[in-house]
């Protein structure tokens, strides 16, 4: 009896996480952070655990300053942003849902925050601070 209920289980599993992916919720992409000048930051994503492979996923990028968020759309994995300022503290987080379910505006969970200081003039590289 055990065993039924083990294997009715999974199937609801299956069927709700289907069901989930086909509405666009998709789980939570993983942003890193690839270079870090005075006044940019490029970024590359990692879509969600969930995506299907055959699918086109759109993100949304937020990146700002406290108080001032600006937001990107993009289907790009590897993204820069540009025209920052320098030697200033920016958090970085980004969401994914499906392209077809675009009018929907059904997106996933926000990835977890990176924060990142831009270089100061001159200097080349900025600093990562860490991941919240």
């Amino acid at each position: 009896m055990l065993d039924v209920i083990s294997i009715i289980d999974c199937r609801l599993l299956v069927v709700i996480h289907s069901v989930a992916v086909s509405a666009g919720l998709l789980k939570k992409p993983v942003v890193t952070i690839k270079h870090v000048g005075a006044h940019n930051i490029a970024i590359s994503i990692t879509p969600p655990v969930d995506a299907p492979p055959s699918e086109v996923i759109t993100y949304m990028i937020l990146f700002g300053k406290a108080h001032e968020s600006r937001f990107k759309d993009t289907n790009e994995t590897s993204v820069t942003l540009n025209k920052l300022r320098d030697n200033t503290e920016y958090e970085i987080k980004a969401r994914a849902r499906l392209a077809k379910d675009a009018r929907r505006g059904k997106y996933g969970p926000m990835s977890d925050a990176l924060k990142v200081t831009t270089g100061q003039g001159s200097r080349l590289y900025g600093v990562i601070h860490r991941l919240i």
